[in-house]
């Protein structure tokens, strides 16, 4: 998008040179088999240079930053017109080419504002509403239409602007808890749940900290908050915390915060592999839907999964940690010794008597 944005005093490809950015920006449209960067017509012009000298603009009669897809919209648009090899829409449109779409509008929406998921640009081209099974199983849906339905939609402009992200990680999170917590209450009955939303008190913390701003400090807060939250009740109840981590988050990979869901009173699972929690719940007759939903944490705006911040899957993980001969040994003692800090007792100045 760079690219095809800058240098509009130089019309011809002969005598332009990119800029480190622009060259940044063509690789990686290279990369997704996409060209949106400027190209030439049979007069060796540049097709953008073209429509911007005609008056090319967007026209949108939704305000900017109200979260209801104006930018998703102009994502689209630029896809569909510039891209040499687009993926088409079609109401049997697979799996896969939805993933790839969404992968690639969230990278183009997220260059005009925050962090995107590249489902409201996604919907905007498909031209189809988007069943969102989990984060890995998207497809399309049809709406039924019934003359004597039950039930309406509407649309109120507040006068507030908003994200869309952060309300999307917010269901896929409920989606998953909801089944969760219902599968607990009909197998365990001594079992209570409580739902107890962290959103606006973080959001204070957030904002009186704004000086002092790190997106990956602000995302360990969020275990902090939880951590916290989990030993108010557990005091109000005379109970304990009790830990989820297993073998390879807690002693392979440190793979978690520390005084965020490290601080525990128990922990039941850390002696167990990752592959033996999901045989156990398999076991307990959890669901194959939690059992196969991507691990996350749910720390961040953008939703990346565990595998997406270790740079590893769990299966690679617990093979490197048992063989020291596996591949992708080297590369988790990396990940392990960037995290041995939580691991490892903490410091103590010692004086002598």
């Amino acid at each position: 998008m760079t690219a095809a944005f800058r240098g509009k005093n130089k019309s011809y490809m002969g005598n332009y040179t990119r800029t480190p950015e622009e060259e940044k920006a063509l690789m990686w449209c290279f990369k997704n088999n996409i060209c949106i960067t400027p190209r030439q017509t049979k007069y060796g012009e540049k097709l953008w240079y073209i429509d911007i000298e005609k008056g090319i603009f967007f026209d949108s009669s939704i305000p900017q930053g109200f979260g209801v897809g104006s930018s998703g919209a102009l994502v689209a648009a630029v896809y569909d017109t510039y891209c040499t090899n687009k993926i088409v829409s079609s109401s049997d449109i697979p799996n896969k080419s939805i993933l790839k779409l969404k992968n690639i509008f969230g990278q183009l929406e997220s260059y005009f504002h925050g962090t995107s998921s590249g489902l409201d640009p996604l919907i905007c081209y498909l031209n189809l509403p988007i069943l969102i099974k989990s984060k890995e199983n998207l497809g399309t849906v049809g709406i039924p239409s019934t003359v004597n339905g039950k039930g309406a939609i509407f649309l109120m402009n507040t006068g507030e602007t908003g994200e869309t992200q952060p309300l999307v990680q917010h269901f896929l999170e409920r989606c998953k808890e909801d089944g969760f917590r219902k599968m607990l209450k009909n197998k365990f009955k001594n079992i209570e749940s409580h739902l107890v939303i962290l959103d606006n008190l973080f959001k204070t913390f957030k904002n009186s900290l704004s000086e002092f701003d790190n997106e990956h400090g602000f995302a360990n807060s969020r275990a902090r908050l939880r951590m916290a939250t989990l030993y108010q009740v557990a005091a109000a109840n005379s109970g304990i915390v009790v830990g989820t981590g297993n073998k390879v988050e807690d002693f392979g990979v440190g793979f978690y915060t520390k005084y965020g869901d490290g601080g525990v009173d128990i922990s039941p699972i850390a002696d167990c592999t990752k592959t033996q929690v999901w045989e156990l719940g398999k076991y307990l007759g959890v669901s194959e839907e939690i059992i196969n939903s991507q691990p996350t944490d749910g720390l961040w705006d953008d939703g990346r999964n565990d595998v997406q911040q270790l740079g590893m899957s769990y299966e690679d993980l617990e093979k490197a940690m048992e063989n020291k001969d596996d591949p992708n040994y080297q590369k988790y003692l990396k990940i392990r010794e960037k995290n041995l800090h939580k691991m490892n007792p903490i410091p103590v100045c010692k004086f002598n008597e």
